[in-house]
Formats: C-alpha cells, structure tokens, sequence
C-alpha cells in the first residue's frame, strides 16, 4: 500500500516545510488556514516497505481575503433648504 506524506510551508517563498498529513488518497483537502496567507505544499511517497519516493514538484495557493464586515462610516453633515 503506498501511503503520501503531504508537507505544507506558509508565507511567499518559504522553504521549510512541515508534514501536515498522511493519506492512501491521491487527493487533500486542507482547511482552517489564515486569510490572504500563500501556502506551498510538496508530497512525497512512501511505499509498504518504507521506503520514500523523491519529492514531488511544490504547488503554491494563496487564500482569500476575510469578507468585510465593517459597516461604512455615518455621512458627512447633510444641509436641507426650503424653497
């Protein structure tokens, strides 16, 4: 059974990474990562005897900003005439 160890590093060109996962899936979906943050990942094989495969190439994502939850600011003095 091939098992894939799935590293991640965060931040624009970073170069340490971490493993964050091991998976039999050839698919991963990572969650709870920060808002306008770019992350990096990597995957590597490992084999039912152990034995690790090279790195695969890195693939880079950046997440979306937060949504604005700030209300806009009151308008400024509005004047009225009768005419």
């Amino acid at each position: 059974m091939t098992q894939y160890r799935i590293e991640r590093c965060q931040g624009a060109g970073c170069s340490i990474f971490s493993q964050i996962a091991t998976t039999s899936a050839t698919s991963y979906s990572n969650s709870s990562l920060a808002a306008s943050t770019t992350y990096s990942y990597r995957v590597r094989a490992e084999d039912a005897a152990l034995h690790l495969g090279a790195y695969s190439n890195e693939a880079s994502a950046t997440t979306q900003a937060p949504p604005d939850s700030e209300p806009p600011s009151a308008p400024g003095t509005l004047n009225a005439s009768a005419l």
